[in-house]
């Protein structure tokens, strides 16, 4: 996943400062740290990672394991400023609004993961919906139906003689 190009000497690890390779994506700007194993993602790399391969991700997340310092304050590679502490889909993560984010080893499978969790539940609750509101027709249909066949039988034999 790492491109042998030459690192970027104004782009250093958040988490021990090794300079940062240039990884190849699609969309945007990714860098990773081979000695900690952490990425940098601007947000155009961040959304095409995680839109366009989350199935992907997701099924790697059970062989890694997020490797998270809570504790720790980091400064984005970018501008060198202390990051914020944010939670995307239940991982958190350093983010600086202006450039990107900071996922430590490990993260973005989880972060995937939990993409290909909501979508399921998403779409399972979908059906169910398309189901309640099937199952509401059919009642309101059987209930008319009902009521037509009761009006036609429980009519007075007595009123149509004239």
């Amino acid at each position: 996943m790492l491109v042998d190009d030459e690192p970027e000497a104004t782009m250093l690890c958040p988490r021990c400062n090794a300079p940062l390779a240039t990884l190849g994506v699609t969309r945007g700007r990714a860098n990773g740290c081979e000695r900690c194993r952490g990425l940098w993602l601007d947000d155009a790399a961040a959304e095409s990672l995680l839109d366009e391969g989350a199935d992907a991700l997701a099924a790697r997340a059970a062989q890694v394991r997020p490797d998270h310092d809570e504790a720790h304050t980091s400064c984005c590679p970018a501008c060198s400023r202390p990051m914020d502490k944010v939670e995307l889909h239940y991982v958190q993560v350093d983010r600086c609004i202006g450039h990107g984010m900071w996922l430590d080893a490990g993260e973005l499978e989880f972060i995937a993961r939990n993409i290909v969790a909501m979508r399921a539940e998403r779409a399972a609750e979908a059906r169910l919906t398309a189901g309640q509101r099937y199952a509401k027709n059919a009642r309101v249909m059987n209930h008319a139906l009902h009521s037509a066949l009761h009006r036609d039988t429980d009519s007075d034999p007595g009123s149509d003689a004239d």
